[in-house]
């Protein structure tokens, strides 16, 4: 799973507002669950 830095940047936003720590790209695929980073990458596919 590769990630651009606009997805980097919201799982980062995501993750703060789910009071995760986030210190890496390997912490945040940790972290969030893929199904939340398929709707979060579909969304912004919608919007551009």
């Amino acid at each position: 799973l590769t990630i651009d830095k606009d997805i980097l940047k919201e799982f980062k936003e995501y993750c703060k507002k789910k009071g995760m720590k986030v210190s890496s790209r390997v912490g945040i695929l940790m972290r969030v669950d893929l199904e939340d980073a398929k709707k979060m990458e579909q969304k912004r596919n919608k919007n551009s």
